[in-house]
């Protein structure tokens, strides 16, 4: 199963930056919102993926040859 939880360490490592600014430039706090709410978007859409690979994982264990499926090389739990 993919996963990626770089994108909640790429937004903890961007929001420390942007605590840690001390200049103040024209826009900074409409930039700061756009930024806030994209992180926002892509952190629920990970989420997402993730519950949905959740279901087709579930939905081919059922599958009756899913245990053969798996066995052959290069097909099998590739991990993280």
């Amino acid at each position: 199963m993919r996963t990626a939880p770089a994108a909640k360490n790429i937004a903890d490592a961007a929001a420390t930056a942007a605590e840690a600014q001390f200049t103040v430039v024209p826009g900074e706090k409409i930039h700061a919102k756009m930024v806030h709410t994209l992180v926002r978007e892509v952190m629920s859409l990970d989420q997402e993926i993730a519950e949905l690979e959740a279901l087709i994982e579930g939905r081919f264990r059922e599958h009756p040859d899913a245990g053969v499926i798996t066995s052959m090389p290069g097909i099998g739990d590739m991990g993280p």
